[in-house]
């Protein structure tokens, strides 16, 4: 295959990936095309871009191990897997309900929503890791910076899943049926997703190296004017 066409097609795909990041939170004006095969592809091209961004950001400023490339694809797999694994954990629990979907539409619309979630997550963790630095001591943002901004991430992320999670509930089982009956879809899903992201949190907060606490900010020392010298 020719490198040129390649490189233009991953520029193509990159330009419309961050589009679809600004415009995934803008309501949907018309019913999107689940069977039209362009949609699933952009899916997952979108996807492979946002946990390789995510296993970037998290290696380079989480966990603050920018010369430690080597782990990034196996980070990328780990989130791929977790999202599809989530998919058909929502599949199930629709079958549980008594409702007939393809697991492909459910996988993939749980796909779309965890890759932007992902992005958005992480560089919330980014901005607080500069708060840290900026409103701890130095010994404190040095110390316990990963902690917090691994909270941060794994706490946005659940929050764009809770407000967005429930729109793409409303396309898998289709308009017609009515919110008293996805409600208790979407709650047991949403559940079980808080719980398994949670624990991952504490999993993952638990193999940082020990006293690895999240930081207080220390806001009067920084409008006084102290310094850590």
């Amino acid at each position: 295959m020719d490198v040129e066409k390649v490189i233009a097609a991953l520029e193509k795909y990159l330009r419309e990936f961050i589009v679809y990041l600004v415009t995934f939170f803008r309501p949907t004006v018309t019913e999107e095309i689940y069977d039209d095969h362009e949609n699933y592809n952009k899916s997952v091209i979108f996807a492979i871009f946002s946990t390789a961004i995510g296993a970037y950001m998290w290696s380079r400023y989480i966990l603050q191990e920018p010369n430690n490339t080597k782990d990034i694809f196996g980070l990328m797999i780990d989130s791929m897997l977790m999202w599809v694994s989530f998919g058909i954990l929502l599949f199930v629990i629709i079958r549980l309900f008594g409702r007939e979907v393809p697991i492909v539409r459910t996988v993939i619309s749980v796909v779309k929503v965890f890759s932007v979630a992902h992005v958005i997550g992480i560089y919330t963790a980014y901005i607080a890791l500069g708060a840290t630095v900026l409103f701890s001591t130095i010994d404190c943002a040095k110390e316990h910076s990963a902690a917090t901004s691994m909270a941060s991430a794994y706490l946005i992320e659940l929050a764009i899943l809770f407000i967005y999670m429930p729109r793409e509930l409303k396309q898998i089982l289709g308009p017609n049926l009515s919110k008293r009956r996805r409600w208790p879809i979407n709650l047991t899903f949403m559940a079980a997703l808080t719980f398994a992201q949670l624990s991952i949190l504490a999993v993952s907060e638990m193999k940082l190296p020990e006293g690895s606490h999240r930081c207080s900010i220390d806001f009067g020392r920084v409008l006084s004017g102290e310094s850590d010298e």
